[in-house]
């Protein structure tokens, strides 16, 4: 039982270590994305973009989860831990059917 919580612990602690890598790498690439020139900039705006904002950029929010007695920090988190699509995460958490999936506020 003891192996099984130390177990838990490592596993939380590389979910985050992933999640931090994860930001880290957005953040970078995000950076490197905002760099243009004036004629890019004269060029977007004088074009009409119809592309929607991704589920986080919509909402903006992290809800923390506890799968499994594993806290993780955003859905998105526990996915990657996981190995699953965040949607699935997202479907488990709503389900009547995993009672130990569930948002921690």
């Amino acid at each position: 039982e003891i192996q099984k919580q130390e177990k838990k612990e490592q596993e939380k602690k590389q979910a985050k270590q992933k999640s931090e890598q994860q930001e880290k790498s957005e953040n970078t690439s995000v950076k490197d994305t905002s760099q243009t020139t004036e004629s890019d900039s004269m060029q977007q705006d004088s074009s009409v973009t119809t592309e929607t904002p991704s589920s986080t950029q919509r909402k903006g929010r992290k809800r923390p989860v506890k799968i499994n007695g594993i806290e993780y920090g955003s859905i998105a988190e526990a996915a990657q831990a996981l190995g699953m699509k965040a949607s699935a995460v997202s479907y488990r958490l709503k389900s009547d059917k995993h009672s130990d999936w569930y948002y921690l506020s």
